[in-house]
């Protein structure tokens, strides 16, 4: 898994316009507090990594939509989008902290019922 990036501003946007289940470039409202790209991003029950950045205001993201098990959705102008960790986050500082012989405090919080929560 490619390095994603967190932020610990708590990071809330809107979508500026509504999007199908399968645009891969949303406009968002305000993109100043979220972190460098790769991040993941929740708007109702889908998850998308977001891969490219344009902008702080009335940004441009390209994301991969369904990210994490979700499934791509249509979602409305105006839409709460917020930054989250994933449940795959958990698993993957598991299986770094597992490789290298560490135990872990994430193992504790992994779980395959974990999919995204608000940072």
């Amino acid at each position: 898994m490619a390095l994603r990036y967190f932020s610990n501003i708590v990071a809330v946007t809107a979508l500026n316009g509504g999007v199908d289940a399968s645009t891969t470039t949303w406009t968002v409202d305000d993109g100043s507090t979220y972190p460098a790209v790769p991040f993941t991003a929740r708007c109702e029950d889908e998850v998308v990594l977001v891969t490219v950045k344009s902008g702080t205001l009335d940004v441009t993201w390209t994301v991969t939509r369904g990210f994490g098990d979700t499934i791509g959705a249509t979602h409305a102008d105006g839409l709460t989008v917020d930054h989250v960790v994933t449940g795959e986050d958990f698993r993957q500082l598991y299986v770094d902290n597992g490789a290298a012989g560490t135990p872990s405090i994430a193992a504790a919080l992994v779980a395959d019922s974990c999919s995204a929560f608000s940072v």
